[in-house]
């Protein structure tokens, strides 16, 4: 493997900054250390503190920490020596069992491959790769129950995963930049934005989502056609630069998880995750303002905050605005009094919801609440701050709370809700598209079983139920989900945009329970 930077004298090439989470305990391996961006993998595996290893541990000597290349996919211009290899499935296997057996871990596919289907990829080939995908994905189902947390991590355009002709010969800088076009960020990805993913999949923190895929790929997966002549919205020069152009967006090289002199809009601040969130966020530095129907509740929480530790050189201030969500007419005040307290807003975190089932004689009250709460207070509050943000030309971030309902039908009677969380995801993902050109990135988290006020209402004979198809096999908490908000919310997440994170224990994949054969 081509010599780097990492562990010499001149330290780390990709430091995360304040804020970063502590990895799960080493040490780490690495395995096809010869594939594209591996280098970037193992310096950020250094960075975090972890001593990289060979393969061959086992009991106390196994890895905490292991990672595995799947790169070199020639349809983006990567690949080079060790490009395309296939999942060296025994040795993941071997290492799986080596790091249950030592009491758990986190093992990170870090891949370039996709279920597209691309007219110039061999059918053999890349049904290959996509027969490594699932083998991940199963050996994460079974892995979890015994502590080990296998996800995988998938980038996008990456000239630092180029072969040595670059993207596809004499015409490659050209059908690159063609491709950018169908990107939300417009631009392609960093080592710092590979390593800064490593850094979050890879912490003791991130300990609820199980076969989840964390795509950096800048919008790829949107379905973006670009219009053949360039429109949009007038574009207006901000303090921040020009309005419009995404320079200043999608830098984790300068803050990286570090949230100090941002300001977080938090809706549904004053219990569950909305709470958590709060709370990870100024512990990373920032200030909030905290939006709810509950002033004591929010009061209580400024209190705290204002209390709490904070970074080095931080003077978080947190503040409140109480109000009724479902009454969207009074967003956009909202949105004024909150920049007007605090200065300025950088990022929303939309954490406030109803779930209520849909009974014959509900009518369409229970529709229509849950849309006003799901759906439109979120799309209320998101443009409100995108255009705030496109007028002043700041790279802004929305994050919303959705549900693993959005996609799965849990529960007789949950039309209405799972209706209006599915709308959620999907105008995030068209939000992402929208804004991206300005430098917004547009995400969601989907939680699954979690500890909170609202999930007091499940029975223990349901929640049993709900158990035997989670694979880690127990509930998740506030926190675990608060994690990835505050990833999403910075920086280190400059080149995520329009993606789905699930923190569900490794219910999305969608296993029976095991069955009890006679």
């Amino acid at each position: 493997m081509t010599a780097h930077p990492a562990g010499t004298a001149a330290g780390p090439r990709t430091a995360p900054g304040p804020g970063a989470p502590a990895p799960h305990e080493g040490p780490a391996l690495l395995l096809n250390r010869e594939a594209p961006g591996a280098d970037v993998v193992e310096d950020a595996l250094r960075s975090a503190g972890l001593r990289v290893t060979g393969p061959g541990g086992s009991g106390p000597d196994a890895p905490g920490v292991c990672c595995a290349m799947l790169t070199g996919e020639r349809v983006l211009g990567h690949g080079g020596q060790g490009g395309g290899r296939p999942l060296d499935r025994r040795a993941v296997a071997e290492t799986a069992r080596a790091m249950a057996e030592r009491g758990g871990g986190r093992m990170l596919l870090v891949t370039d491959f996709g279920p597209e289907v691309h007219a110039a990829t061999d059918p053999g080939h890349a049904a290959d790769r996509a027969g490594d995908l699932a083998f991940w994905r199963h050996l994460a189902a079974r892995m979890a129950p015994r502590g080990v947390l296998l996800n995988q991590l998938r980038l996008g355009v990456a000239p630092f995963l180029d072969g040595p002709d670059g993207p596809g010969g004499p015409d490659g800088p050209a059908r690159r930049a063609d491709v950018l076009r169908h990107l939300a960020l417009r631009r392609t990805a960093r080592p710092e934005d590979l390593s800064a993913a490593v850094r979050q999949l890879i912490a003791a923190e991130c300990s609820y989502t199980v076969g989840d895929t964390l795509h950096v790929d800048g919008g790829m997966g949107l379905g973006m056609i670009p219009p053949a002549v360039p429109g949009g919205p007038p574009r207006k020069a901000g303090k921040a630069g020009k309005a419009g152009e995404p320079a200043a967006a999608g830098e984790p090289a300068a803050r990286g998880f570090d949230l100090r002199g941002r300001v977080v809009l938090v809706v549904g601040a004053s219990s569950g995750i909305g709470r958590a969130a709060a709370v990870s966020a100024a512990r990373r530095g920032a200030s909030t303002v905290l939006v709810a129907r509950r002033r004591t509740e929010l009061a209580e929480l400024a209190d705290e905050l204002d209390s709490g530790p904070v970074p080095a050189g931080a003077a978080p201030r947190h503040r409140v605005l109480p109000l009724d969500v479902s009454r969207t007419e009074s967003v956009p005040r909202t949105v004024r009094d909150a920049v007007a307290a605090a200065g300025r807003v950088d990022a929303l975190v939309y954490a406030t919801g109803l779930f209520a089932l849909d009974r014959p004689e509900s009518g369409p009250d229970v529709r229509d609440r849950s849309l006003a709460l799901n759906l439109h207070g979120y799309a209320a509050f998101a443009e409100e701050l995108v255009r705030y943000w496109i007028e002043r030309g700041i790279p802004g971030s929305v994050v919303g709370v959705s549900s693993v309902g959005a996609s799965a039908a849990l529960v007789r009677h949950m039309e209405s809700y799972g209706a209006s969380k599915a709308a959620m995801a999907h105008y995030t993902r068209c939000l992402a598209a929208t804004a991206g050109r300005y430098g917004i990135r547009v995400n969601h988290v989907a939680p699954g079983l979690i500890r909170t006020p609202m999930s007091s209402i499940v029975s223990s004979g349901f929640e049993r139920c709900w158990l035997s198809r989670i694979p880690l096999g127990r509930v998740g908490t506030v926190e675990e989900v608060a994690s990835w908000i505050s990833y999403l919310v910075s920086d280190a997440a400059g080149y995520v945009t329009g993606t789905a994170v699930r923190a569900d224990g490794g219910f999305g994949l969608a296993g029976l329970p095991p069955l009890r054969l006679p």
